[in-house]
């Protein structure tokens, strides 16, 4: 039985989400030799695309956010041009102290460093769930044009979520999600490791970048390096 979206739902559907999906797909089409190249681009290429039109940022937020978060959020310029900016920064592993100065929080007297918090608690989820529109349409893309997936887009959402700056970093806290721990902490380990790991492939799968993840870790403890 066919779902029936209500009417509210299908004029959201109609006005925001069939065309965040075009555009994203005409935007694609266009970068299709010139995209980006690491996880860094894709990322500040995603979040200005995103702050480009309204109705994109209301297509993320509009429906999760209270207007009173996105207000507070706003003062940090978030929903300008520091959107991408702050995205990276907790990717490249910023504390939240400083990323709670990105949202005009006080260095001084940050307290609980609550702007932070709600970026990283309530914001973070979404903006890596919208990235994923980003994956999809381009798996939708090769499959009808053909071409490779780059790692670096294939783990976007990932990234962002976990707050890493490289898929590697990703597959690291994956293999050892038996261990807590901080990102800081699995940054310290892959710095590491590294020296071990087989190069990377740009298209090869998530798959095969958590077993280079694993053999590298294994050497580096065979060798008493960690």
């Amino acid at each position: 039985m066919p779902v029936r979206l209500s009417p509210e739902t299908s004029i959201v559907h109609k006005n925001v989400v069939y065309p965040t999906d075009l555009s994203v797909h005409t935007a694609l089409l266009a970068e299709s030799e010139n995209a980006p190249v690491d996880t860094e681009g894709w990322v500040r290429w995603f979040f200005t695309w995103l702050r480009s039109d309204a109705r994109w940022m209301e297509a993320v937020f509009g429906h999760r956010l209270t207007k009173k978060l996105r207000a507070e959020l706003a003062q940090g310029d978030l929903f300008g041009g520091s959107l991408a900016d702050a995205v990276w920064g907790w990717m490249s592993g910023e504390t939240l102290l400083t990323l709670n100065a990105r949202f005009a929080g006080n260095q001084d007297k940050p307290g609980k460093c609550e702007s932070a918090r709600k970026f990283v608690l309530k914001m973070i989820p979404d903006l890596s769930f919208a990235a994923g529109l980003l994956t999809r349409i381009r798996r939708g893309q090769i499959t009808e044009n053909g071409g490779d997936m780059p790692l670096s887009l294939a783990t976007l959402g990932l990234c962002i979520r976990e707050g890493f700056g490289q898929p590697e970093l990703s597959a690291l806290k994956l293999n050892l999600s038996d261990q807590p721990m901080s990102r800081m902490e699995v940054a310290a380990l892959w710095i590491r490791i590294k020296p071990f790991a087989a190069p990377r492939k740009s298209d090869e799968e998530f798959g095969t970048t958590r077993r280079r993840v694993s053999r590298a870790l294994e050497i580096a403890k065979d060798r008493g390096v960690v």
